[in-house]
């Protein structure tokens, strides 16, 4: 076990340990006041997907002063392992995945203009310390999986990452946040495109074509504020709600924009 400061609750990272609380009975919390949002019944999913670099992410940011890059690959197996320990007794896998966005960032991006933001630029850096990681994870007792084609997993998924890019890489499932602990079903991810000004999202369905045309946060560009803002009048017109089939909004949109996907 690694001697660092960091932040945690129930015995690892803050952040994952604040999500895990939506989950099991945690021992040890950061803030035993903390309110929990509704429990996730763990026993509805096949697997519990991690995104490697959501782990790495949150435990850089619980560390407290200089550390070693062995450090941080120790307390990856240290906290993937405790995580792992808490399904035992669920009917629920633990996965850490592993992605390669190449392919998927290429064609997600097509026809924009794309800038190398700070949040692209952490990106980057984490797929290069994941890269490394990948080489000494021995001892981490949990599945591991690389992903760069779309690749669908049987049985039902539970999410956990920062990238909302992963949904083109192993489909649309439940997301379980990480700090928050707050689910959002397949229905509610469109909280995670971009934002254009004040406009309520909660009627665009997520899928492939809303995704790249209203970007998100960190990989996908969105595109022009003016066609999102007629994509945006166009949902309204034509009555999208989440419920909408990605054909539907493809016909709809391709009356207004020359889609790239």
């Amino acid at each position: 076990m690694s001697l660092l400061e960091r932040v945690t609750s129930g015995n690892i990272n803050i952040g994952l340990g604040l999500m895990l609380e939506s989950l099991f009975n945690v021992k040890e919390r950061y803030d035993d006041k903390r309110d929990i949002p509704d429990k996730v019944d763990i026993n509805k999913y096949d697997y519990h997907i991690y995104n490697v670099l959501t782990v790495i992410r949150d435990i850089r940011n619980s560390i407290r002063g200089p550390y070693k890059e062995v450090d941080l690959f120790n307390i990856i197996i240290d906290d993937m392992n405790v995580i792992n320990s808490y399904y035992a007794d669920t009917d629920c896998k633990v996965v850490l995945m592993f992605p390669d966005y190449t392919n998927q960032y290429k064609i997600m991006n097509t026809g924009k203009e794309v800038k190398e933001t700070k949040k692209f630029k952490e990106v980057v850096d984490l797929l290069e310390i994941a890269e490394r990681f990948k080489k000494k994870k021995s001892g981490l007792l949990c599945t591991t999986m690389d992903v760069k084609e779309a690749t669908f997993f049987k049985g039902k998924m539970l999410l956990t990452t920062s990238y909302l890019l992963d949904l083109q890489l192993i489909g649309v499932c439940d997301l379980l946040e990480s700090h928050t602990g707050k689910l959002k079903n397949k229905h509610k991810v469109n909280s995670k495109l971009s934002s254009l000004g004040k406009r309520d999202f909660s009627h665009i369905p997520y899928n492939k074509v809303t995704h790249w045309v209203f970007g998100d946060n960190t990989l996908v560009a969105p595109l022009s504020i003016v066609d999102r803002k007629n994509a945006y009048e166009l949902s309204l017109e034509k009555k999208w709600t989440t419920h909408s089939s990605e054909n539907k909004i493809r016909d709809d949109l391709k009356k207004i924009i020359k889609l790239g996907v």
